[in-house]
């Protein structure tokens, strides 16, 4: 007899041993298949009556098989062995063990990609300026549920021995940094953002980022940028580009647009060129190289190293540009609500140069319309009190029958909005007369002027013109609160 046996752990293998005594008396073979998890008993010949279940089973226990021996499919192979017309093959499982259970490899579950978020125009054309290329997530928001492997049961094979199930891979996965875990369903593990940022995945690491790093330049390739974050730009900001930034932007090229609107910090490696375009709003302080052809408006103090050139600069705090031999302010309009220091001031050319010292813009700016609407507001009463008049007149005219509840009605909400109006007046005045007082700044200005003071040059403070005729060097001008004109005194040494 040849036996047939598949070495273990390999499941298309098989393995044939020969016992010639039993091989000289029944043409039966017996196979072990399937990593010895089937025992399969073979006969090719012809009828015998003779043959019995106890060949078959004495087979299997020289082989050592001993789980899962299937006496039904025995008997029936005798059977068919026994009764057969004629020479034939035939095939029977005689043994089964038990598959080992499939096993679960790990998976990720995300609740949001980084898929940019088209945006499409009322003409049906895609918007490529505005493509949403970062996604956003807020502090506790569901961002991944990662789900355990799950190792399947354990089989047996005929020997009976533990035939192992195949070790499931985790999750291809890792959580990076600002993300909280908890417990979610069925074992897994739910990552929420542990702070507002962009949503990264690189890789098999997924995390938060707390704000916005692009490398390279911000234009056409990033589309406008607004989010509500600080920005890191590894290269310039292109022409024609928007950027919105909730917190600080960092450029570590050149600003070449005019549409920035920045609530916090704005600091630039190289300079800020807008080409004359749009308007720069940054809510802290401001540092460049130099500003040229651009129209800043800066909440807090303003650091450049080398110039400002044909621009029109507002600082609600103080004016610095560090090179201390070099640095020049040519051409435009310079607001600053406190100090200002350079090393010069226009050119050869005696371009105009307008300077605005101690001067508030955002609170101007408030004062000059308050102004307005408190005006039109008091035309409304004067309007409002001459109705009146006019109304209280022909009441005296008219008997109580004659007065329509039309007019009754009509009188009653012009003299509702009589009040409202002069209350309104009352409040807007208020806020005129603080704005008023803090339009300007209530301690001396100093502009300091290391090299000098060219002609075209011009200082406008509190409705004086102070206009530089002929080359003033080394000089510091100062600006009194009580006065229009400056006090010129020698730069200090």
């Amino acid at each position: 007899m040849v036996c047939t046996v598949q070495e273990s752990g390999k499941l298309s293998s098989t393995m044939t041993t020969e016992n010639q005594e039993t091989s000289r008396s029944t043409p039966v073979r017996l196979s072990l298949e399937n990593g010895n998890l089937q025992a399969v008993a073979t006969y090719q010949g012809g009828p015998d009556p003779s043959f019995s279940e106890a060949t078959i089973l004495q087979l299997l226990a020289d082989q050592g098989v001993k789980y899962g021996i299937i006496n039904e499919a025995i008997d029936r192979l005798t059977a068919q062995i026994r009764t057969m017309k004629d020479r034939q093959k035939l095939q029977a499982v005689v043994a089964q063990g038990m598959f080992p259970g499939e096993s679960i490899d790990g998976r990720a579950e995300f609740f949001i990609t980084d898929e940019p978020e088209i945006k499409v125009r009322e003409d049906g054309r895609t918007d490529f300026r505005n493509i949403r290329r970062y996604k956003t997530v807020a502090k506790g928001q569901l961002i991944a549920r990662v789900h355990p492997p799950v190792r399947g049961k354990d089989g047996i094979n005929v020997f009976g021995e533990v035939v192992d199930a195949r070790e499931p891979a985790p999750a291809p996965v890792r959580p990076g940094d600002h993300l909280q875990s908890q417990q979610g369903e069925a074992g897994s593990i739910e990552y929420l953002a542990a702070i507002e940022g962009i949503f990264k995945h690189e890789g098999e690491t997924f995390f938060v980022s707390p704000e916005l790093i692009i490398e390279g330049s911000a234009g056409l390739e990033t589309g406008n940028l607004s989010y509500n974050l600080s920005i890191i730009i590894r290269g310039n900001i292109d022409r024609g580009t928007e950027i919105l930034a909730g917190k600080d932007l960092t450029v570590e090229g050149l600003v070449e647009t005019g549409f920035l609107r920045v609530a916090g910090n704005i600091t630039v490696a190289g300079g800020i060129n807008s080409g004359g375009k749009g308007h720069i709003l940054c809510g802290g302080d401001l540092s460049a190289d130099f500003i040229e052809n651009s129209h800043v408006i800066c909440d807090g103090s303003i650091h450049l190293r080398r110039s400002i050139l044909a621009s029109t600069v507002i600082s609600h705090g103080t004016i610095d540009l560090s090179e201390p031999d070099s640095s020049v302010i040519a051409g435009g309009e310079i607001l600053h609500f406190s100090d200002l220091k350079v090393s010069r001031i226009g050119n050869q050319n005696e371009i105009r140069t307008i300077f605005y010292p101690g001067l508030h813009y955002h609170n101007q700016q408030i004062y000059h319309t308050l102004r307005d609407e408190i005006q039109e507001l008091e035309k409304t009463i004067v309007a409002l009190a001459e109705y009146l008049r006019k109304f209280k007149e022909k009441l005296t005219r008219l008997t109580a029958a004659r007065i329509s509840d039309d007019l009754k009605r009509e009188a009653k909400e012009r003299v509702q909005q009589y009040h409202k109006v002069r209350e309104a007046i009352e409040k807007k005045k208020a806020l005129f007369s603080t704005v008023q007082n803090s339009r300007r700044n209530s301690a001396p200005v100093k502009i300091f002027v290391k090299d000098a003071i060219l002609p075209g040059t011009e200082f406008h403070f509190k409705g004086g013109i102070e206009k530089i005729q002929a080359p003033v060097h080394h000089v510091v001008l100062t600006f009194f609160p009580d006065r229009t004109a400056p006090k010129y005194e020698p730069y200090p040494s």
